[in-house]
């Protein structure tokens, strides 16, 4: 039941966003001195969650905005809805809600607030609430720039009546008809459209030869019908006929249109679906569990038998039909089980190169897992002994019968459920909370988004056997079964290509920095130690591919824009955030090509930021090959290689795939994140990008003092 408190808040019946508003209360109470009716409610709120069941609409979604999720209905619950709006990152957000939630708690002031007035209010904290997500840094926002001065009018008027400052408001004038009441004013009537005024009286004795003479004045009308005029401001009227309408539509529209969807959204909601129509829901993993216990009483070897032990192996190993029959045999299948080892022997998926060269052989790339063509990954979810009898009864087992008796099976079950489904559950759980390039790597099935991440991207097996177990013990979670302990070790990787290591790549940032320190000044072996060591420090930051721009030219701190592996018309650039070593990088290079450019004549003049010099001091393009010549001289890696090492270790670390996105920029997944249609906070990515770089520099041993601009 809702509480007095709730009510005061305008909260609508079914409570949506309960959490979320829980969550923005708690935060504005941390962060201001609040008074005793603030405690009570959120005792009562308290209250609620221990004592009433979860409701199905009481979900946090930041990413949705309130002017979405209560699409229809702000006019009805302006208190609510303001409260929604996320104050996560801006103090601006929690004081202005912490003065609604205030005046609305206090009896003596809500009488003299009029439902507009907290409108008025909920409106500035919905503009606010859109454009600090579009602000990485509040202390930057310009708030006043997009409030309106109607916006100020309404403000001020709330602040007068909380701080009891009189308020004088205009009352609506009453509405009467011409035959119920007369001005005081002979001859004269009013009704809600105008006045009549009679110039000449009619002749009562004859009224129809001799009619009176009448002049009507209507009233220039201001407002809107239906809609009360409660200010002065027309604007005040026109915020207030919006959301009126806005409600309005949106009855008609599930009214009229979409009574049939709604009632289908309605049975969804009410049933708690899974994300995905291709994945089973919890009720149906239980029931789907509980056949296969069924079927394991029977005779061994028996095809009931059989059925419920293929279909553990689809569920859980994400193999279809046909892969599970051929899983004992020794033909090239994409699952195999090895009967030595107690384990499924998965095929890999490499990454294809144009060339056969091994590459750079490390810790990474040459190891006994690397070499092998499948994945390994222990069977606990079937005996061993029974796994040898089933390998045994398929080879000599009609395929077609099983596959018709496991639908008809099926069939009388959940209807619903197709083989298909079941091949799919574990692969959708992991895909929903690893990296792409690990679920493809544990199950052997592509992810059409790590077609390209996977040649920068080195897997461990722990990280394959973690992603395994996850969607194991998340289908046994969701029936109810305890969980089952797999043992993660990490014996090598699955790795790519030319992966550079950690003490790798601090190895060649010491070797680089030494022989810089002990280079004679005013040398052009001096510049070109100072060009290579700022263009591999700055790659670890902007992940540049090094096809053009190895070193970037960055003017202000916020952003990187850049060709990377673009050409001059800027089709396919960069566009990312910027580290402040990189901003250090580029002003320490700029004055120092200036220098070495003061040692050039006239004709040597242009406007390149990044070149490399030769023994006559002429300018040489700091191309690939040629950044590739001076870098093989300290490493045999390429340059690219530091690239591969941020996603590598931003995979392990585990950081969230949007970060990566917009670390590595995919497939202009990352410039995704800049879209209007985008549901992530860049915000957010930026402070995530920034925390992994400051354990990437403390790792690697970078100092900030190396790039002090001496002028």
């Amino acid at each position: 039941m809702m509480g007095n408190f709730l009510e005061k808040l305008m909260a609508p019946k079914n409570m949506e966003g309960f959490h979320q508003i829980h969550e923005n209360i708690r935060r504005i109470k941390d962060a201001f001195l609040i008074d005793e009716n603030i405690d009570l409610l959120l005792c009562e709120i308290k209250e609620i969650i221990e004592n009433e069941k979860r409701g199905s609409v009481w979900h946090t979604n930041y990413q949705i905005s309130a002017e979405s999720r209560f699409y229809g209905e702000i006019g009805d619950h302006p208190i609510w809805i303001a409260l929604y709006v996320d104050n996560r990152c801006s103090l601006q957000i929690q004081g202005l809600q912490r003065i609604l939630i205030g005046a609305a708690l206090n009896d003596f002031i809500s009488k003299k607030l009029k439902h507009h007035d907290f409108s008025g209010l909920g409106l500035i904290i919905r503009k606010i609430g859109r454009q600090s997500r579009l602000i990485s840094k509040e202390k930057h926002a310009d708030y006043t720039s997009f409030i309106s001065e109607n916006d100020r009018l309404n403000f001020l008027r709330f602040m007068k009546v909380v701080s009891e400052q009189k308020v004088v408001r205009r009352e609506r004038v009453g509405r009467t008809s011409v035959s119920s009441e007369c001005l005081r004013r002979e001859g004269v009537s009013v009704d809600y459209q105008g006045k009549m005024i009679m110039l000449v009286p009619e002749d009562p004795d004859d009224p129809v030869n001799s009619p009176g003479v009448a002049q009507y004045l209507p009233n220039v009308q201001s407002t809107v019908p239906g809609i009360e005029p409660a200010e002065d401001h027309q604007t005040d009227q026109i915020l207030i006929l919006i959301e009126h309408l806005k409600r309005l539509s949106v009855e008609m529209r599930i009214g009229r249109e979409r009574s049939e969807a709604a009632r289908g959204i309605l049975a969804g909601v009410i049933a708690a679906p899974t994300i995905s129509r291709r994945q089973l829901t919890d009720e149906e993993i239980f029931r789907f569990l509980n056949l296969i216990d069924d079927l394991d009483i029977y005779e061994y070897g028996n095809s009931e038998w059989m059925l419920g032990k293929i279909l553990k192996l689809m569920l859980f190993t994400s193999s279809s039909f046909e892969e599970v029959c051929l899983i004992g045999s020794d033909v090239d299948v994409p699952i195999r089980y090895s009967v030595r080892t107690n384990s499924f022997y998965v095929r890999r998926i490499r990454p294809e190169y144009r060339s056969n060269r091994f590459g750079v052989r490390n810790i990474l790339t040459d190891n006994l897992l690397n070499s092998r063509d499948y994945v390994e990954v222990p069977n606990k979810i079937i005996r061993a002994e029974d796994m040898k009898i089933l390998s045994e009864s398929l080879t000599s087992t009609d395929s077609s019968t099983l596959k018709s008796g496991l639908k008809a099976l099926l069939n009388g079950l959940i209807p619903r459920v197709t083989l298909g489904m079941i091949s799919r559950q574990a692969y959708e759980f992991s895909k929903s909370a690893y990296d792409p390039v690990i679920v493809q790597t544990t199950y052997g099935i592509r992810v059409p988004s790590a077609n390209t991440q996977q040649y920068y991207t080195a897997v461990s097996e722990s990280q394959v056997l973690e992603c395994y177990s996850y969607a194991v013990n998340e289908i046994l979670k969701r029936a109810g079964r305890d969980s089952i302990d797999f043992s993660t070790i990490n014996s090598g990787y699955y790795s790519c290509k030319n992966v550079i290591t950690d003490d790798e790549l601090k190895s060649l940032i010491v070797s680089v920095r030494s022989e810089l320190v002990d280079a004679p000044r005013r040398s052009y072996q001096r510049h070109n130690l100072e060009t290579l060591f700022c263009i591999v420090v700055q790659a670890i930051f902007t992940t540049v591919r090094g096809v053009y721009d190895p070193l970037v030219e960055i003017n202000h701190n916020e952003a990187v824009y850049f060709r990377d592996k673009d050409g001059p018309d800027f089709s396919h650039a960069r566009f990312q955030f910027c580290h402040s070593i990189s901003k250090k990088i580029s002003d320490f290079y700029k004055v120092r090509s200036k220098h070495a450019l003061d040692y050039l004549g006239a004709q040597n003049e242009s406007n390149d930021f990044c070149f490399f010099l030769n023994s006559d001091w002429k300018k040489i393009e700091p191309s690939h090959s040629i950044v590739h010549q001076y870098l093989s001289k300290y490493c045999d890696f390429p340059l690219k290689s530091i690239r591969k090492y941020i996603r590598s270790r931003m995979v392990e670390m585990n950081y969230s795939y949007d970060a990566i996105n917009m670390v590595l920029n995919h497939h202009s997944a990352g410039e995704a994140l800049w879209d209007s249609y985008s549901t992530v906070d860049p915000a957010f990515i930026e402070r995530e990008i920034n925390k992994f770089y400051n354990v990437i520099i403390e790792e690697l041993g970078i100092k900030e003092d190396w790039f002090h601009v001496d002028h």
